[in-house]
């Protein structure tokens, strides 16, 4: 299959009660605003709007040629199989339909998703600064969210701010589910997307599969960045952070020499948990393999009331005195 121009897509979705080939989705119409069709690209395909008699939708096509990348179409399958039996406020409707629209003379995937109103993460924290109670209600959803996704062995792949929507009621709903690992992949699935470099650990590079520890990283980057924030909202301005595109309060430069680094300098001149998550972020930097992480929550004594303790590399659990892991013999004590 050829890649798709816009266009081609737009004039399709124009004509969507011939178009589009899903029985219940034949009667809506694409959003229009301004004249313009209302249409969100990526690098591997489009979002278009979709009013399906008042419920908005957001109906996804590859762009690319995916007789070269089959692997897309095939996990949104497996995706959309694996979602339909999960129900979980924290996930957006899913649904894969394999010859979903006609366009330009030939049938192609179409990908029906939940349209999430609200604001990405970033813009929440922006408009929040001063206001605690909302920033620890998010910062409380988002640990209950990603404790959750560990309990069901589920990974987002591209954790970052903007696939993240806070809803008027403070609820988080995750999008963008092309890198989303589920516990049917095993280790059979070539990891293609690798996440917003300022999300994500040095070694994300050479991780080869999919799994389920790929945002063990990215989890403490943004939850550390709400948790500051809440205690030094300064840190928002002094760090651009609402001008920066691609990350909160820090960006890949960070991860290279992170004890050098401002922001390590001025998280540690904050509370004892502020400290504490400080110096998780900078033990899985010396880490070279992202399957040797942990989550951070079973790492700080703040997050983990039983004060049981958890290797860092391994996850063993320690024993009362123990001082090292008797797995893999790392330090107990960061």
């Amino acid at each position: 299959m050829p890649a798709l121009s816009l266009t081609d897509i737009s004039a399709a979705f124009k004509n969507a009660s011939i178009c589009i080939r899903v029985p219940e989705l034949k009667m809506g119409h694409v959003c229009v605003s301004r004249g313009i069709t209302e249409c969100y690209s990526g690098n591997y395909g489009a979002v278009f709007k979709y009013n399906l008699n008042g419920t908005i939708k957001a109906l996804r096509v590859w762009t690319k040629d995916i007789s070269i990348l089959p692997e897309l179409p095939r996990r949104a399958q497996e995706v959309s199989l694996s979602l339909s039996k999960v129900h979980s406020p924290y996930l957006a409707h899913y649904r894969y339909h394999p010859d979903g629209i006609l366009v330009a003379g030939a049938l192609y995937p179409l990908v029906e998703m939940e349209w999430c109103v609200g604001r990405n993460l970033k813009d929440y924290i922006n408009s929040n600064l001063g206001n605690k109670n909302n920033l620890n209600s998010i910062r409380s959803e988002f640990l209950n969210a990603i404790k959750y996704f560990h309990s069901i062995g589920l990974s987002h792949g591209d954790l970052q701010h903007g696939n993240i929507i806070i809803s008027s009621t403070n609820t988080i709903k995750f999008i963008d589910y092309d890198s989303l690992y589920i516990p049917s992949y095993g280790n059979r699935c070539i990891e293609i997307i690798k996440g917003l470099p300022d999300y994500q650990h040095p070694g994300r590079t050479r991780n080869q599969y999919m799994n389920s520890k790929v945002d063990y990283f990215s989890e403490l980057i943004i939850y550390l960045t709400i948790v500051a924030i809440i205690e030094s909202p300064g840190l928002w301005e002094k760090y651009n952070v609402a001008a920066r595109d691609y990350s909160l309060l820090f960006d890949a430069n960070d991860f290279a020499s992170f004890e050098n680094s401002s922001i390590y300098k001025d998280l540690m001149q904050l509370s004892t948990h502020v400290r504490e998550l400080t110096s998780v972020l900078s033990s899985y930097l010396r880490e070279q393999d992202i399957s040797n992480l942990s989550p951070f929550y079973l790492l700080v004594p703040h997050l983990n009331p039983d004060k049981t303790r958890y290797c860092i590399r391994c996850g063993h659990k320690y024993q009362s005195n123990d001082e090292y892991c008797v797995i893999c013999g790392k330090k107990r004590y960061l």
